[in-house]
This record gives C-alpha cells, sequence and structure tokens, in this order.
C-alpha cells in the first residue's frame, strides 16, 4: 500500500511480524487513531468465513455502502472469532497524510483530561491525543499547512519521532513488571479516578490503562459502568489473558489459551 501512497485507516499492533488480519479484526485492534479515524470495525468492507456447519460464506463485499441487511462482516469486529473462521477480510484505505508531526507538552493527568476536551472541539488534523507519565502528546496528521496551522495554534515542543507511537500500537509502554494490568474504556469526558494509579490515557480521554493498581477486578467494572464503558483485566504471562465486563445476571468468564 504505502508503493500507492495508501494506509489502512486504523493501527493494528505488527507484533514482529506474528499479527494476522484475522486476528486484528477479532479483537477490533485499532490504534491511538480510532476516536479520529475509526476503528477496524468502521474500515471493513466485507468478510468470507467459514461458519460451525463448515458452509463458506460471504458477507458484504469490496466496495463502500454494499451492506443490504445486517451487517455481519462487521459484527465479526470484537468476536475474538467465535462467530467464524475468518478466511478473507477486504478494507477500506486511506492515503497517507502529507505531513505528521507530536506536540508534547508537561502536564499532570487531571489538567490533561482538561485540554483533551478542548482540543477534540477544534478543527485541527488529530491523529492521537495521550498522555504518559506527566506528558500529553498530541498527533497530527494531514497537509502540511494544516498541520501547521494547528500546531501554531495548540503550541508545545513538536517531536517528529514515531517511536512513541509505535510503543503505543505494539503495547511496548505494558511489558513491564506489572502486577495488575487493567483496560477501561469510558466516555472520554469521564473524571480522573482519584482512588487508582493513573498511568496510561489514550483516545483523547476514552480509554484508560491501569498499571498495578490495588483495585479489585468487580470495583473497576462498576467504575467503567458508571462512566458508560466496560473494563478488561489483562493478565501478563498467566494462562488467564483477559476477564471482561460480566453482562448483567451473569457470571464472569474469560478466554484461555
Amino acid at each position: 500500500m504505502a508503493e500507492n501512497n495508501q494506509q489502512l485507516a486504523f493501527e493494528p499492533a505488527e507484533l514482529k511480524g506474528k499479527s494476522t488480519l484475522g486476528g486484528v479484526l477479532a479483537t477490533n485492534n485499532s490504534g491511538s487513531s480510532r476516536p479520529f479515524w475509526g476503528s477496524a470495525r468502521d474500515s471493513v468492507l466485507g468478510v468470507k468465513l467459514i461458519n460451525g456447519l463448515g458452509q463458506h460464506l460471504t458477507f458484504g463485499g469490496q466496495v463502500m455502502k454494499n451492506v443490504a441487511g445486517y451487517d455481519v462482516s462487521r459484527l465479526q469486529a470484537g468476536a475474538m472469532g467465535t462467530l467464524g473462521i475468518l478466511s478473507e477480510i477486504s478494507l477500506r484505505v486511506m492515503p497517507i497524510p502529507e505531513c505528521e508531526l507530536t506536540l508534547v507538552k508537561e502536564s499532570d493527568a487531571a489538567e490533561a483530561l482538561i485540554e483533551m476536551r478542548k482540543i477534540t472541539r477544534q478543527p485541527h488534523p488529530i491523529s492521537g491525543l495521550t498522555w504518559h507519565k506527566g506528558v500529553m502528546y498530541t498527533r497530527l496528521s494531514g497537509t502540511r499547512n494544516s498541520v501547521r496551522e494547528a500546531e501554531r495554534q495548540l503550541g508545545g515542543d513538536a517531536i517528529h519521532d514515531k517511536m512513541f507511537w509505535n510503543e503505543i500500537r505494539e503495547f511496548q509502554l505494558l511489558k513491564t513488571n506489572h502486577r495488575s494490568v487493567y483496560r477501561l474504556s469510558v466516555a472520554p469526558d469521564a473524571p480522573l479516578f482519584h482512588a487508582i494509579d493513573e498511568s496510561f490515557i489514550d483516545w483523547a480521554g476514552g480509554l484508560r490503562w491501569l498499571l498495578n493498581t490495588d483495585e479489585q477486578f468487580d470495583t473497576l467494572c462498576s467504575l467503567a459502568e458508571k462512566y458508560g464503558g466496560h473494563a478488561s483485566s489483562i493478565q501478563i504471562e498467566t494462562a488467564v489473558k483477559m476477564f471482561f465486563t460480566p453482562f448483567p445476571n451473569t457470571t464472569k468468564h474469560s478466554i484461555k489459551e
């Protein structure tokens, strides 16, 4: 795609070449640009899959606006492969931005959340808005003129190194000796959770990664639901990889290797 000045409209992890497109769609792995460019789900045009009866079925197509009726192809996003074995996936792509840079500002988490809400209300070519370890990162992607104008209005130190965003995409910021890793997807305007260690904020406030907190998972599930979202518990190097917020009146469930 790069040879034709195109790229995916989301940022899936490569995982040192082990990532697959089927796995990306099954987990809806989308990267930091999700609030601005859309998720993996939003890029799906159609799929072919093998269902539980061994039937090879086709849903959607290979062009935009091709779906009539129930959109089964996008239903695969986040289904963890439970609805069928994906054999073919058609995705829309987008042009590679002409210019890209990142603005950095020192800020505490509470200040960053307030600033993020202000920035997202403005017509800037934002493709990433993140806070980590006392620094807020604002990535701008677009035409050279639009990026330079946004840089002038927003201020901050400009960097062109993509390493930080690559570390987010590849989950490198989580690969340390953490006794617990929790992922809370909440409304972007949710306040800072003062009772827990706010370690990493992504999606302009809509995604909170919590590392080494003493809070129980049930408490975090309730907290995420209070602010319009859900929680996941990701256990590093254990047999049980992830626990999800239970559905109402059901027991907790897990995915095991």
